[in-house]
């Protein structure tokens, strides 16, 4: 785990038993003593820290936990971030190398740390794959006035998409209006 975390771990399991907490130094240097190294074995990334250094969205990293990227949480609070390592990267970049398609090749090396695997990505997969889907409408129930996609009723009263498309699904209001998919007009 990242030190940050084993530290908090660490101090919240001796704070339990009674005992007082110890300093960040104090911890590596018994650690050192005890012969562990602070170096984790393998990489260790949140899905932010994913999609920085590839330059995607972090949704997109979020939705790769859907389809089976392995994870961990520190803790179970609801919103603790994820961990993944670059172990379980490989090991989805080998199960889904088409979800890395387009990124470029020194960034996915820096992440995956398999030459051979980036470039059978690079080779095979050369662009993003992205899927357009068209824009779904909204109308606003109070307002009655339809937007043409949710971003466009999110930038018409200052809230984001998500918040849009919670309104949508979970039929809950936000800034006091509730909104509905309308049915686009068939041709």
């Amino acid at each position: 785990m990242p030190s940050r975390q084993l530290v908090r771990a660490f101090n919240n399991a001796t704070v339990q038993l009674g005992n007082p907490k110890r300093t960040q130094a104090s911890i590596f240097i018994k650690l050192g003593e005890l012969g562990f190294s602070m170096r984790t074995k393998h990489q260790v990334y949140t899905t932010g820290g994913v999609a920085r250094m590839i330059g995607i969205s972090p949704d997109t990293v979020r939705h790769w936990l859907k389809m089976g990227l392995e994870s961990y949480k520190q803790t179970t609070n609801r919103n603790s971030p994820y961990f993944i390592t670059t172990r379980s990267l490989r090991r989805f970049a080998k199960q889904h190398p088409e979800c890395f398609g387009g990124i470029p090749h020194v960034d996915l090396f820096l992440l995956l740390e398999d030459e051979q695997l980036v470039e059978h990505i690079v080779k095979t997969y050369p662009k993003r794959n992205r899927v357009i889907t068209p824009p779904q409408p909204v109308r606003c129930i109070e307002t009655g006035v339809i937007y043409n996609s949710y971003i466009e009723a999110a930038n018409a009263i200052f809230v984001t998409r998500c918040a849009i498309y919670k309104s949508v699904k979970y039929k809950r209001p936000i800034a006091n209006l509730h909104f509905e998919k309308v049915n686009p007009p068939k041709r």
